[in-house]
C-alpha cells in the first residue's frame, strides 16, 4: 500500500491503524476526520507528505513517530491545540505548514514546536509542476475535477479551503489573467 484516502465519513483513525506500513508514501485524510490515535502512522519509513484538515482537534502521542522520510506536513488546522506526546518524533526532515499568520501560535504550542520547521503554507499556483502557472494548469486542475487524474495532491487546492472545486479553477483563471 502506497497511498491511503481517509475518507469523508470516517472520523476517527484509531491507534496503531496503520502501524509499520513501511510502503505508505502518501497520505490524504478528508474533512470530518476529528482525531488521530496512538501510533496510527509510526515508523511508515517512506511517508513523505500528510495533510492535516481543520477538522482534527486530537493528535494522540506517537501518532507519526520514526516517519523519518516525512518532509511535509499540511496543517490546515486553524483552532491550534495541545497534542498528544511527541506526535512527530524523530521525523528529522519534516517541514510543517500552517495557515497564514499561525507560525508564531504553532511554535509556542507544546509538541508541534518539536518540528524542526515550521513557515506558513506557501501559495502554489503550479499545478502541474513545471515552474510555471499557465493554461497548463488549469487543465491538469479541471482533470482532476472531472475524475480523469488519480493524483491525491493538495497543490490542486488553489485557494486553500481544503476541497478540490471549480471555485479553484476560477481563483487560478483570475491569477494567470492578472499575470
Amino acid at each position: 500500500m502506497k497511498s491511503i484516502n481517509i475518507p469523508a465519513g470516517v472520523a476517527i483513525i484509531n491507534d496503531d491503524t496503520f502501524y509499520k506500513c513501511e510502503n505508505l508514501t502518501t497520505i490524504s485524510i478528508s474533512h470530518g476526520v476529528t482525531a488521530i490515535g496512538r501510533d496510527a502512522f509510526s515508523y511508515c519509513s517512506k511517508l513523505a507528505f500528510i495533510g492535516l484538515p481543520s477538522s482534527i482537534t486530537s493528535i494522540a502521542n506517537y501518532a507519526f513517530q520514526n516517519c523519518t522520510g516525512l518532509t511535509s506536513i499540511k496543517s490546515y488546522i486553524t483552532d491550534v491545540f495541545r497534542t498528544g506526546k511527541n506526535p512527530f518524533s524523530n521525523c528529522p526532515y519534516a517541514t510543517l505548514y500552517v495557515p497564514e499568520g499561525l507560525v508564531d501560535e504553532y511554535e509556542s504550542t507544546p509538541d508541534w514546536n518539536k518540528v524542526n520547521f515550521i513557515e506558513e503554507m506557501p501559495i502554489i499556483h503550479d499545478v502541474n509542476g513545471d515552474g510555471a502557472t499557465n493554461i497548463t494548469d488549469v487543465i491538469r486542475l479541471i482533470e482532476k475535477l472531472l475524475g480523469s487524474s488519480s493524483d491525491e495532491s493538495y497543490s490542486y487546492d488553489i485557494n486553500n479551503d481544503e476541497k478540490i472545486s471549480i471555485s479553484d479553477v476560477i481563483t487560478l483563471i483570475n491569477i494567470i489573467l492578472s499575470m
